[in-house]
């Protein structure tokens, strides 16, 4: 009965995730995030290690893959995304969490532009510089 209790509340989105409790409305995103329970569904089930993951569902202050889209940041054009009002804050401000290093290369990669992909390591992800880059890291291929 709890844990019926705690899942439906979860999916109902009154249990917040991420660094800290859920936004009020901040100024770059007017709409309250709200819990969309068939994406989860699609998502818990869908994505496994290895796989594409979009941009929006990934706070890229932590690195981590999220079962609910991000808050949106824009900075200098480009659209990067964070859990929390935190995150989302220090984005702007920290280039070291717009910018993150290809596996294979070495060379820094926009997280706004960079294709991610799911680890599988406590939702970890990586970012690559594109899906070539990615699939020769895949095939152990040097730079």
């Amino acid at each position: 009965m709890i844990v019926a209790l705690v899942a439906s509340a979860f999916l109902a989105g009154l249990i917040p995730i991420g660094c800290s409790t859920a936004p009020k409305n901040p100024e770059n995103n007017p709409e309250p995030r709200t819990y969309d329970s068939l994406i989860v569904a699609k998502n818990r089930l869908g994505y496994q290690p290895g796989d594409e993951i979009p941009h929006e569902f990934v706070c890229m202050k932590t690195d981590q893959y999220r079962e609910m889209r991000q808050l949106l940041v824009e900075y200098e054009g480009r659209a990067y995304y964070g859990c929390c009002e935190k995150c989302s804050r220090l984005i702007p401000e920290n280039p070291s969490m717009r910018i993150a290093t290809d596996p294979l290369t070495g060379e820094p990669v926009d997280k706004a532009t960079a294709f991610i992909v799911l680890t599988g390591n406590n939702d970890q992800v990586m970012y690559f510089s594109s899906k070539e880059t990615y699939r020769r890291f895949l095939s152990g291929a040097g730079k």
